[in-house]
């Protein structure tokens, strides 16, 4: 166990063994870091939803992330390892999260784009309702960094395609049933002599494509008209959510100010 220090410090020690006629010195230096001085710190500046063309969303999270040791002179630099977002809000979150992705916003712009912004690392978590997910990823940042960050989320496709699967089965049985009838009319949509195959998928498409536009909205960078109403936020809860480290020590950071509020994304 090494004596009590009052910051970082390089300590000496001497070992020296004799048999009373002869004796031998050896020395070695360790590094002793003051764990009490790693604290890392996440200052929200600003925050976003933002509305993607295809209807995916993103959120914007901007902010200073502060690296406080001992190291005045020589500030040491910092590791950025892994975020996790917690979202909450309505239904089971967990099915709506499979598209998620995080991008660092690398021009600082403010603007999600994605052949400029590159992506941080990948998901390696996915728990079920109010759901978490979890990226790792490696960045080094300065011990006072300001930084943006989008997470985006394919909501809005998601939604759209299963509303529209539940009302093609319907909408198949209901033609279904119309053509039979017309049956022994001898005469299917008004026109005599074709095959009830080919009259059953044309009434289907004329019936799914009005009802599943208008339950799934337009999902081309406007507003989405969706019938089901609700709003999901990602949130970092806890502070093991944000992992910092130093990266020459590998000494990890206590994180003050959380928890982090995301903007709302609708549903």
């Amino acid at each position: 166990m090494s004596p009590p220090v009052d910051a970082d410090q390089s300590l000496l020690f001497e070992v020296t063994v004799s048999d009373g006629v002869s004796s031998a010195t050896d020395r070695t230096t360790v590094f002793v870091a003051d764990l009490d001085l790693r604290k890392g710190k996440f200052e929200q500046t600003a925050q976003e939803a933002v509305l993607l063309s295809g209807g995916a969303q993103a959120v914007l999270f901007k902010g200073k992330i502060t690296w406080n040791s001992d190291q005045a002179n020589t500030p040491e630099e910092v590791l950025w390892t892994r975020m996790r977002f917690t979202a909450a809000g309505a239904g089971d979150e967990s099915k709506l999260l499979s598209g998620t992705a995080l991008y660092l916003d690398s021009d600082n712009d403010g603007s999600f784009d994605p052949e400029k912004d590159r992506q941080l690392g990948q998901k390696v978590a996915l728990e079920s309702d109010n759901a978490s997910v979890s990226f790792s990823f490696g960045e080094t940042l300065s011990p006072d960094s300001q930084v943006g960050f989008f997470l985006v989320v394919d909501l809005a496709s998601r939604v759209k395609s299963s509303r529209a699967w539940v009302v093609f089965p319907w909408a198949l049985a209901a033609a279904g049933l119309w053509s039979l009838r017309q049956r022994n009319g001898r005469r299917v949509l008004g026109l005599s002599g074709l095959p009830i195959i080919i009259s059953l998928l044309g009434i289907s498409l004329l019936l799914v494509l009005p009802l599943g536009a208008a339950c799934g909205g337009s999902g081309g960078g406007g507003r989405k008209s969706g019938a089901r109403g609700g709003e999901v936020r990602f949130d970092l809860k806890r502070p093991e959510d944000i992992g910092l480290q130093g990266k020459s020590t590998g000494i990890s950071a206590v994180i003050e100010g959380l928890p982090v509020r995301g903007a709302p994304l609708d549903l």
